[in-house]
């Protein structure tokens, strides 16, 4: 990507009093998505609040990412990119060999389970149980 434009502040309108006064509807929900667009208020009140509803977390930058880092252990299922997964552990991901160095990283932080984005090597899975393997990238 060479250039992208958003306007987020929407996301600011998703504080965590809005949520509060959401609560039952939140707790009710199968799995609960959400990103780190979202302020780290929010989205730690999302992880302190979810009860047993699993909740899967997009990244979506290594800038906001860090607003998750001390709060993976809440997190059911993430889905970070090369960049964002290094940014998090702190470990360098050369190449599919470092995968699973930052996929045990991930899994002693308390993540159950990481899906993790490798470009042009595909997508690597893996649980805390101790399931993983790769998805090839498909051709266009």
């Amino acid at each position: 990507m060479l250039v992208a434009i958003n306007d987020m502040s929407i996301s600011d309108c998703i504080s965590a009093e809005f949520l509060a006064q959401h609560q039952e509807f939140i707790r009710g929900a199968k799995v609960i998505v959400a990103d780190c667009n979202l302020s780290e208020e929010a989205l730690v009140w999302v992880l302190e609040n979810s009860g047993e509803t699993p909740v899967f977390i997009d990244p979506v930058s290594a800038w906001k990412c860090v607003k998750i880092r001390d709060h993976l252990s809440k997190i059911h299922t993430l889905k970070p990119n090369r960049l964002e997964a290094e940014t998090l552990s702190g470990i360098a991901l050369s190449g599919r060999e470092d995968v699973a160095k930052v996929a045990a990283w991930f899994h002693q932080h308390g993540l159950n389970r990481l899906v993790l984005s490798m470009g042009g090597d595909g997508v690597y899975y893996s649980d805390i149980n101790g399931e993983s393997g790769w998805s090839a990238p498909r051709g266009l």
